[in-house]
């Protein structure tokens, strides 16, 4: 018996340079200004490789400052606005 409807998964690669841009995962930003200029960082590159728009975001933990996700705007390579 379902118990609703079925959605399918959608899943969005970021692009493989982020990885080499990004500092080691133990690294913690101290501050927002620190969090602020690795977001900035990640816009500019994303610009730069072509891989879209000068859009970049990024979520921390707000106790320890470690980066849990970044993200840049992918709507252009993907051709899909949720990509945004």
């Amino acid at each position: 018996m379902s118990r609703g409807p079925r959605f399918p998964d959608v899943a969005i690669a970021l692009p493989g340079w982020i990885a080499e841009l990004l500092p080691p995962a133990e690294t913690r930003f101290a501050d927002d200004e620190e969090r602020m200029a690795l977001v900035v960082e990640l816009s500019r590159e994303n610009l730069r490789q072509g891989t879209g728009g000068p859009f970049a975001a990024a979520v921390f933990d707000g106790s320890s400052g470690r980066l849990l996700a970044p993200g840049v705007n992918l709507v252009e390579p993907a051709g899909c606005s949720v990509a945004h």
